[in-house]
């Protein structure tokens, strides 16, 4: 006999026009979604920021919903500005004209380069990269442990003297990478640490010792603690 969850997921997942009932119905989700959800917002150095509810990005279910709104309020602080995003993702959720690059997603505006081959005019004001750089080297065809960490040199070469970078890195995805960012070597003058705390994608901010213990993808889906992390140009 199923039980009522297991007819629902049935009825989601039958197609209508050739796609399933639960991808037709998602957007729908997402925007009634913040009418349901508590709390609303989230508390990131003191200061109040509304979760970020979108279609795009399975932000209702990752640390999206958290990573998105602490760059574009950095994003806003550079206005005018220039700017380098590496990973293309900010775009998916408010259109802008700020450079990104991109080694593998086509799309306008993208810069098909990978980040060790760029090799800009100018150096940057602002350096963004949201969930990208662990990706690096990790996830490519042929696997480069190192490689993440030599990006994120890369990029810091290409700040403006007094310039600032932001990356997020999902922690325990990648095993170089976190030791590298506990180590002596790091180059980011402060890190921030956010965590996740319930079913709902409820984060917290907290010291780095609430990281002990927390792994990628458990308990829940993706990251379960993030390192917000800050960098100047010299």
């Amino acid at each position: 006999m199923l039980l009522p969850t297991q007819i629902r997921n049935r009825v989601l997942d039958m197609s209508v026009g050739g796609r399933r009932i639960r991808e037709l119905l998602y957007p729908a989700y997402v925007r009634l979604y913040p009418l349901l959800f508590r709390p609303r917002h989230f508390l990131y150095e003191g200061k109040r920021y509304r979760y970020m509810f979108h279609p795009y990005g399975a932000t209702l279910k990752s640390e999206r919903i958290v990573e998105i709104p602490i760059a574009f309020e950095e994003m806003n602080a550079h206005a005018g500005k220039r700017i380098l995003e590496v990973g293309n993702v900010l775009n998916h959720y408010r259109s802008g004209t700020h450079v990104v690059l991109d080694k593998y997603e086509r799309n306008d505006g993208c810069l098909n380069i990978d980040v060790m081959d760029y090799q800009p005019a100018s150096r940057f004001d602002f350096i963004v990269s949201i969930s990208t750089v662990e990706h690096i080297g990790w996830n490519e065809h042929e696997r480069e442990s190192e490689k993440a960490v030599r990006a994120l040199q890369r990029m810091h070469a290409m700040l403006e003297p007094g310039g600032t970078m932001l990356v997020t890195i999902p922690w325990r995805y990648h095993p170089a990478l976190d030791r590298y960012m506990q180590s002596s070597e790091c180059l980011f003058e402060r890190v921030c640490y956010m965590k996740r705390i319930s079913r709902r994608n409820v984060w917290r901010q907290y010291d780095v010792g609430a990281l002990e213990g927390v792994q990628y993808g458990s308990p829940y889906p993706f990251a379960n603690a993030l390192l917000v992390c800050y960098a100047h140009g010299r």
